[in-house]
C-alpha cells in the first residue's frame, strides 16, 4: 500500500498576509483610535489629532487589503512579482499611517509645551 503525504501550508506562506492583514490593521486601528483620546489638550487638539489620523484613510485602508490580498497570492504560487507588489502596497499604506501618528503626537506636544508657557504666564 502506497500512501501519498501531502504537506499543508507552511508557516512562510501563510505569516506575511496574516501578519499584514491582522495585526498591522489592529495596530492602526488602536493608534488611531487611542492616540487623540488620550493625554494632555483640549478638545481641538483632539479634533484636530484625529483629523489628521483619519486623513487618507480610505485609500491606506484599501492599499494595505491589496497588499495583504496580493502577498497572500503571490506566496503560495510563487509569483515573487505579486509578493513585491503586496508587500510596496502594504508598506506604503504603513508608512503613510506611522507619517500621520508622528505628525498627531506632535500636534500633542507643541499643545502641551503651549498649556506650560500659558500656566508659566499666568503666574508671572
Amino acid at each position: 500500500m502506497v500512501v501519498a503525504v501531502t504537506s499543508g501550508p507552511s508557516i512562510e506562506i501563510v505569516a506575511a498576509p496574516l501578519v499584514v492583514g491582522f495585526v498591522v490593521q489592529v495596530l492602526v486601528g488602536s493608534w488611531t483610535h487611542l492616540v487623540p483620546a488620550i493625554g494632555p489638550g483640549d478638545p481641538r487638539v483632539h479634533l484636530r489629532q484625529r483629523s489628521i489620523l483619519g486623513a487618507g484613510s480610505v485609500p491606506r485602508f484599501v492599499a494595505l487589503n491589496l497588499g495583504a490580498i496580493a502577498m497572500a497570492l503571490g506566496l503560495p504560487s510563487g509569483v515573487s512579482a505579486l509578493v513585491l507588489l503586496g508587500a510596496s502596497l502594504a508598506g506604503a499604506a504603513l508608512v503613510a499611517a506611522l507619517g500621520l501618528l508622528v505628525r498627531a503626537v506632535l500636534v500633542r506636544a507643541d499643545a502641551a509645551a503651549a498649556a506650560v508657557g500659558q500656566v508659566g504666564q499666568s503666574r508671572s
